[in-house]
């Protein structure tokens, strides 16, 4: 039994959509560690607050 055009449809589109999200969430993940040193200074976070904002961030 195969697929529709637009089961077909779906599918490319969820998997691409999924990609793209999943990357952004790597990338960001990535840029927020390397620019923890400086939002420390600037705003005058501790690593507690660093902790929980990566809490918020993998839910």
């Amino acid at each position: 039994m195969g697929l529709t055009a637009e089961q077909k449809y779906w599918r490319k589109r969820i998997f691409v959509l999924t990609w793209l999200a999943y990357a952004g969430f790597y990338f960001g993940r990535k840029n927020l560690s390397g620019t923890w040193s400086s939002m420390e200074t600037d705003l005058g976070l501790t690593n507690a607050d660093y902790a929980s904002i990566i809490f918020v961030y993998s839910l």
